[in-house]
Parts: C-alpha cells; structure tokens; sequence
C-alpha cells in the first residue's frame, strides 16, 4: 500500500492535485497537512495561544472535509494533521512515523508569498530581495507621463 504526505494551503488547488491520483485504481493511506495562513499583526495580537489554535483547527477541519470525504469514498485511509512549526521537521517526523511515504507539495503559492520547502531535497525558492507593489509602479508611471 502505497502512501501519500500531501501539504495543503487552499483546498480547490490540492483537489486539482490530489483527485487525478485517485482515479489510478492503487489503494493508498494519505495524510494531509493543512498549513493555515498567518493571522494578522491586529488580530493574532489580542488573541490568546489556545484561541489562535482553536481557529487553525477550524480553519483545517473547514479547508480539508471535501478532500478527506473524497478520498474516504474511494476506500483509502486518511488523516489529518494543522502544519506545526518548521515543515521540514515535520516532514521527518511523519517519515520516521509511518517509514517511507511521497511527498506532495499542493500549496498554491499566492504572489509575492514565499513558501518554504517541505522537504531537505526539495529545491529551495529564490526569494526576491525587492519587489515593488503594483500601485506603486503605476503611480511612478503615472508620474512619468504627467512631467512629460
């Protein structure tokens, strides 16, 4: 039985990801990670620790149903787990739990996100020292075509 470690940021992207593997017919145990987003400065600022994992957890259990469902009816074994500090250790953990498993990166990287590797074999992103917010570069445009 083959089995399958599957990092999740947005569910309708790990669908598109994680479904087509289904239709192959091979019987598989998956384990899905939710990795939730980061609350904002305001909003993690007044809220205690168990609160901030309460909404993970929610967040989680919200974003992965339509996938545990699915993978539930065509007869696989599932679980889930809310990413915990480092992703790389985390991914040793699991292999040490459950011995050799794939690795599925389904995180959709949003623009101008950086998201760091799941695995040590896993190619490191270049990260973009500077990148200017498009309001910003129109407004500069705009400037330059008033003063001509």
């Amino acid at each position: 039985m083959e089995k399958f470690l599957v990092y999740v940021n947005e569910r309708s992207h790990a669908e598109r990801q994680v479904l087509p593997m289904l239709e192959q017919g091979v019987r598989a145990e998956w384990t899905l990670v939710a990795c939730p987003p980061p609350l904002s400065k305001r909003a993690g600022r007044w809220l205690s620790t168990h609160a901030k994992q309460v909404w993970r957890e929610d967040w989680a259990r919200q974003t992965l149903a339509p996938l545990v469902e699915a993978i539930e009816r065509h007869g696989d074994r599932v679980q889930w787990r809310v990413a915990q500090g480092s992703l790389v250790h985390m991914t040793q953990a699991i292999q040490m739990e459950q011995g050799a498993v794939r690795i599925i990166d389904a995180r959709q990287n949003q623009a101008g996100q950086y998201l760091p590797r799941v695995s040590l074999r896993q190619p490191q992103a270049e990260q973009i020292p500077f990148a200017l917010p498009a309001g910003a570069v129109a407004l500069g445009t705009m400037a330059v075509l008033v003063a001509d």
